[in-house]
């Protein structure tokens, strides 16, 4: 992060205008469509989602850049219109996080057992992953949409490709082989200050701090899926 940046996260973060925030968060949105798409002015009318992850990959640095700042912008809007209701609303998406989190390794270890009765030799990766679907997004919609103003299909929809891009959309994985060995991990940390403390689930902590999602945008995403990949080693002899 540049001492440039450092200095306007610092600026966001201590910002209590919601006024100033809303219209940062619409310019910061609309440069973020701008360098994800490539088309200028025109991205509605030329918007190509085969396209993206090209568009994606050749401004990589500026549109991270400008999706660390949406996160904090988001963050920052979700302290200042704190209450109890969304506090609640925020434990209890963490909780379902964290259900899917043991939900993968439900299936991880039903897999081991099932592998190890027809191949003696592989190696199984269970993860849970966030997949957007822009055409039926199944977005939470949610009271304070209208105080944000954020664009939530398109900005979630530009996160998710940014993850597939760069390989780092998994939030949660577990590794085993016949052996019975899995990996877990624990929770950690999100730069967020609450009146009241939670314990953020793995998940929770992959979205915030490794793919940019803010708190505003978990509390309205759905579309959660559990992928495997089996790799199996058998000896072929070229006899």
């Amino acid at each position: 992060m540049t001492n440039q940046k450092s200095l306007e996260i610092i600026k966001i973060q201590e910002q209590t205008d919601t006024d100033f925030l809303r219209r940062y968060l619409r310019q910061c949105e609309c440069e973020i469509l701008r360098l994800a798409c490539d088309f200028g002015e025109n991205y509605d009318e030329d918007y190509d989602e085969d396209n993206m992850g090209i568009s994606i990959l050749r401004n990589e640095d500026e549109i991270l850049e400008q999706v660390e700042i949406r996160c904090t912008l988001l963050n920052r809007m979700f302290e200042l219109n704190y209450s109890e209701t969304y506090f609640r609303d925020l434990e209890i998406t963490n909780k379902r996080l964290l259900q899917m989190e043991a939900k993968v390794l439900e299936i991880h270890k039903n897999g081991i057992k099932q592998l190890t009765t027809i191949q003696p030799f592989f190696s199984l990766s269970s993860s849970l992953t966030y997949r957007h679907d822009a055409q039926n997004p199944k977005l939470i919609i949610r009271e304070d949409d209208g105080f944000y103003g954020s664009q939530w299909n398109d900005m979630i929809e530009i996160l998710d490709m940014i993850g597939s891009v760069s390989m780092t959309d998994n939030l949660y994985s577990c590794y085993g082989d016949s052996s019975d060995s899995y990996t877990y991990k624990e929770p950690c940390e999100i730069d967020l200050v609450l009146p009241k403390e939670i314990l953020f689930c793995y998940s929770f902590c992959e979205l915030c701090n490794s793919q940019y999602y803010s708190i505003p945008d978990i509390m309205r995403m759905t579309t959660y899926h559990i992928c495997q990949e089996v790799f199996m080693d058998q000896l072929i002899s070229l006899d």
